[in-house]
């Protein structure tokens, strides 16, 4: 797949801080307190109608940097879900999925956003699709990114990932070896941004570590919620998706009302970051001007 118009890791990290030339450059930070927690979100600018960008388990806001660039007629704004990037940690392990949900709903109410267009990645698409179900005369269409309503497995597991590493190389391998289509530029600047310096001089993974052994969106069954949604809804789905079979992409096609479906080829289930070229485009057709 061609990844000729991305940055390289280099250009990328000199480039995030400073380069304020509208959406699909550095983005703004900024902190908001939704029930009790500081929530961090990145606001990439725009002048257009508000999409709010939510990710998925153990990752971060600054999945959606390279889509960006790809959606500039939009105000895209990236939260950072409780528990993961800079957001606070909850010390009684509320990650619910409807926990989440919450927090959108007055995040968009707090930042003043109005209707939205939603785009969920993974977690985040279930997340998106209980902020739907609760609120509909505030979210105007929903995209879920690679992800089912329901899982067969427990929501108990046990996931290796770097952890707490002194080496920043491992972490990108980390990705590297768990994305198999993601750029390795992207994966360098994602390692980066996705870990924190910690105790003699180690590096931290930005989650809880509860998300080490638990996946809070496995124990959901969101089957009528999603029947239930009138809103234009897309899936996406990558054709060598680990998370979202071909059938069951199928099924969610003939229960919600008034959706659509597309798989993206030469992708793997981190489908913002593996091809944000073609995840861009699929998004620029399906929420228009």
């Amino acid at each position: 797949m061609d990844h000729e118009e991305l940055p390289s890791a280099g250009e990328w990290t000199k480039r995030r801080m400073t380069d304020g030339s509208g959406n699909g450059s550095s983005p703004e930070h900024g902190f908001v307190v939704v029930d009790g927690l500081r929530l961090h979100y990145l606001d990439f600018g725009g002048e257009g109608k508000p999409l709010v960008l939510l990710h998925g388990v153990t990752s971060h806001a600054w999945v959606w940097r390279y889509l960006a660039p790809h959606l500039t007629h939009r105000r895209l704004v990236a939260l950072d879900s409780r528990g993961h990037g800079d957001s606070q940690w909850s010390e009684g392990h509320q990650y619910e999925t409807e926990d989440l949900a919450s927090d959108v709903v007055e995040f968009i109410d707090v930042i003043g956003l109005g209707g939205v267009d939603i785009v969920g990645g993974s977690w985040g698409g279930l997340v998106g699709l209980q902020v739907a179900t609760r609120v509909p005369n505030l979210v105007d269409s929903l995209t879920m990114i690679d992800i089912p309503p329901s899982f067969p497995g427990p929501a108990s597991e046990v996931h290796t990932d770097p952890g707490s590493d002194p080496n920043h190389a491992r972490s990108v391998a980390y990705l590297r070896d768990t994305a198999e289509y993601m750029d390795e530029a992207i994966g360098e600047a994602l390692a980066a941004f996705g870990v924190r310096p910690g105790k003699n001089g180690r590096l931290y993974t930005k989650h809880d570590d509860y998300f080490h052994e638990q996946r809070p969106h496995r124990a959901v069954d969101y089957w009528e919620e999603l029947e239930s949604l009138r809103m234009p809804v897309l899936f996406v789905r990558a054709d060598n998706s680990t998370h979202l079979s071909a059938p069951v992409a199928e099924r969610m096609l003939q229960v919600a009302h008034n959706a659509q479906l597309v798989t993206i080829s030469e992708t793997g289930h981190r489908i913002p970051t593996d091809n944000p070229v073609a995840l861009g485009r699929v998004l620029r057709d399906f929420l228009g001007p």
